[in-house]
């Protein structure tokens, strides 16, 4: 057998080998009749000889008589060790003892009773009542609908008068129990942990105190290593360090709120006072001088002065101050409106540009500060939205810290009265303490694999064997 087998696997082969060890002794046994048998009408043996040679059962050993007609002492002690034979000393269809067929039916028993509950154990508790309500249910709807099949299987076999029979009357009977049933099973959340361990040993035939023998064996597992100590230490220091972030983000949010608001506040405000804002004056200002009809050189238009007087009412409104102050100085500067015009100006239009129509210079000019503080708050608002989300993030796992921290200080303290646990509570009957550590190790990788099971890191809740102790 491979030793990367667990307890259970080594003990289900091992049961199968004396089977089949068994069935091969018998085999040689019966192999050994024949040929006393074969030799005797041949002629070889006499008959009296040959009869008492017949009359040797399978568990008898009988050094007397040759090896070729008769079995090994190593294979007669194996059978009267091994195997269930009936009083004329014939193996009988259960082939082992009972005593072996009901340790192995116990090994059986345990695997399933601790994988039911710790499967049960993971599960949120409403969850696990609803699980087990679906589980249930689906049951007894099978039964009903095998007891359903079967009336109407009878139904076109016999015709109407099966309905007479006491066989229908019975079948009708047990879907009118079943469907009342699968009524009561509405009250199953509602259930206290007690009733509701009691309706899981029942429905899967387990029994709940080998789940109680295996959490005491990983209780005292636990306080043997010490881990938990050490891990507690680093959660709680690992809690620490994502609170002091949680309080960092926090602060930075505030701010980063503040700013938007500002921001805003500062749109709204210049929204408010440009769309009243009044051209009229400028519009008449920029009106061309009457030029003589006989002058035959005109200079170029050119409007820039009346565009720099344009550009530092617009600027001087209400709201615009922020846009100035962050576009065209460091916030220690003091803002100088005639160097912003120059500024905007020839990044916007180029050096050599001298005129620019005023209403659209106006229009141009107050959307290029809309988008500034439209541009500015969306900025921000990824940078809230980011920070939201991490601060999210951190409050998720100090959420998960402190109940992983609370489970760990519940589990301290159990450790710490674990001295307290009866050593006979420890022994299960049949099994050397060799055997039990060996069942409980396999246990524990068995529900590590299928459950992610472990009694340190419990996510939902202190097992059920560990509550109320």
């Amino acid at each position: 057998m491979s030793e990367s087998t667990n307890f259970f696997e080594r003990y289900s082969n091992y049961i199968d080998d004396l089977k089949n060890r068994i069935l091969q002794i018998q085999l040689r046994y019966m192999a050994c009749q024949t040929q006393i048998s074969s030799d005797f009408s041949k002629g070889f043996i006499a008959k009296e000889v040959a009869e008492k040679m017949l009359a040797v059962k399978i568990y008898q050993f009988a050094p007397s008589i040759d090896r070729g007609y008769r079995l090994s002492k190593a294979d007669v002690d194996f059978i009267k060790e091994y195997a269930d034979l009936d009083a004329e000393g014939n193996l009988l269809t259960t082939i082992l003892k009972p005593e072996y067929l009901k340790k192995a039916e116990l090994v059986e028993r345990i695997l399933n009773s601790v994988k039911t509950f710790a499967y049960y154990d993971k599960l949120d508790p409403t969850f696990r009542r609803i699980t087990l309500t679906n589980e249930m249910t689906n049951s007894v709807k099978e039964r009903i609908s095998f007891f359903t099949a079967k009336i109407e299987e009878n139904l076109q076999l016999h015709g109407e008068k099966f309905k007479k029979t006491e066989s229908y009357h019975n079948i009708q009977r047990e879907i009118e129990r079943l469907t009342k049933l699968l009524e009561s099973f509405k009250n199953i959340i509602d259930f206290d942990d007690e009733r509701l361990i009691n309706l899981i040993s029942s429905f899967y035939k387990v029994d709940y105190d080998f789940y109680e023998w295996f959490n005491k064996m990983d209780l005292l597992s636990t306080e043997k290593d010490g881990t938990i100590y050490s891990e507690h230490r680093n959660n709680l220091y690992r809690l620490s360090s994502y609170n002091d972030s949680l309080i960092r983000n926090q602060k930075k949010l505030e701010e980063l709120i503040l700013k938007s608001n500002k921001l805003t506040n500062s749109l709204l405000s210049f929204l408010d006072n440009s769309i009243d804002f009044d051209m009229d004056s400028f519009e008449e200002e920029e009106q061309p001088e009457k030029i003589s009809i006989f002058k035959r050189n005109k200079a170029p238009k050119n409007n820039k002065e009346l565009l720099s007087k344009l550009f530092l009412r617009i600027t001087s409104l209400s709201g615009a101050t922020l846009y100035l102050k962050n576009t065209f100085c460091n916030s220690e500067q003091k803002i100088e409106l005639a160097s912003c015009f120059d500024i905007y100006f020839n990044e916007k239009y180029g050096q050599d540009i001298i005129y620019v129509d005023i209403d659209d210079f106006f229009f141009e000019l107050r959307k290029t500060i809309i988008d500034y503080y439209k541009g500015n708050i969306q900025d921000i608002k990824k940078e809230i939205e980011a920070h939201i989300h991490l601060m999210s993030g951190n409050n998720i796992i100090l959420t998960n810290g402190l109940e992983t921290g609370y489970r760990q200080a519940l589990l301290q303290e159990r450790l710490h009265n674990s001295s307290n646990i009866d050593p006979n509570t420890l022994i299960i009957d049949g099994f050397t303490e060799e055997e039990l550590n060996e069942m409980y190790i396999s246990l524990k990788q068995i529900l590590k694999d299928k459950y992610n099971f472990d009694l340190k890191t419990n996510k939902n809740d202190m097992p059920l064997s560990l509550k109320n102790k």
